[in-house]
């Protein structure tokens, strides 16, 4: 039942990841904290992060193959930076309680949704956008991304959260172009990020399926990523082309409303329980 239930959530992450490039964690973290209610928030981010690692992969591929190649310079440094937060959030994450990391979460989610409502639609859609920068956006955005990769490893949510609305206001990015530029930031800083917590200790968490304990190292359960990273293969692609034929403001609405949903319902189940 546990494999179907994780095999399920697969679909929902690689449709989602792809499509507003987020990396699925929004999915992914919420699913875990109601499917195991004792297991640590740092196992939480931990297996979170090595989906998205995964799962960034695939989708980056996708997106090349589309046709939506992103400059490789501007990817790689956001990749960086993203990597250079999460690798030093992911030891400030080994030692929050599980309450708070929950709370971040859930301040952050909502906070990103208000911030990307306020945020102006790009002039265009598109097709074969060019980011421009200069100097004062290059170093916005490397610190902007370095602080995605900060909520990368405290909330297991992959810096897509953070990453996205700052292409759209940073880059004036059109929606179809965000998921092409994110995923592969996402794929340098969540690799980075799981192997931190991957070399913590192993908590005292026993699975229902014995054989999962084999592929428990510290706070990063790989065969559970795994399975959800198959999962979410299969719908990767239709995200992608998904991204390119819906209009922005309506990619950006229900991307909005689907931070406000996941981010209150977290939130809120902090401060009722």
């Amino acid at each position: 039942m546990l494999i179907l239930l994780l095999l399920i959530l697969g679909p929902a992450v690689g449709l989602i990841s792809s499509f507003f490039g987020v990396g699925g964690g929004i999915i992914i973290v919420p699913t875990l904290y109601t499917l195991f209610p004792a297991m640590p928030a740092q196992m939480v981010i931990g297996i979170s992060l090595g989906v998205i690692c995964l799962n960034s992969l695939t989708n980056t591929i996708n997106f090349i193959r589309l046709g939506q190649k992103p400059q490789l310079s501007l990817a790689l440094g956001m990749g960086v930076a993203m990597a250079l937060g999460a690798s030093i959030s992911g030891y400030i994450a080994m030692g929050l309680s599980p309450l708070v990391i929950r709370r971040i979460f859930g301040i952050i989610v909502i906070f990103v949704a208000i911030r990307t409502l306020m945020a102006p639609n790009p002039r265009i859609d598109g097709i074969n956008w060019e980011p421009k920068l200069n100097t004062k956006k290059a170093l916005t955005l490397f610190c902007l991304t370095f602080l995605g990769g900060i909520v990368s490893g405290l909330t297991g949510l992959g810096g897509g959260l953070i990453v996205v609305p700052v292409l759209i206001m940073v880059l004036e990015a059109p929606f179809r172009w965000v998921s092409a530029y994110s995923n592969p930031a996402m794929m340098v800083g969540t690799f980075v990020g799981a192997l931190t917590l991957a070399l913590g200790q192993t908590p005292n968490f026993q699975w229902p399926i014995d054989a999962l304990q084999n592929f428990q190292f510290g706070f990063v359960n790989l065969g559970v990523s795994f399975i959800i990273s198959l999962g979410a293969m299969t719908t990767s692609k239709w995200g992608a082309k998904l991204s390119s034929r819906i209009p922005n403001h309506i990619s950006k609405r229900a991307f909005i409303v689907m931070l406000l949903f996941f981010g209150g319902r977290i939130l809120l189940k902090t401060y009722i329980n």
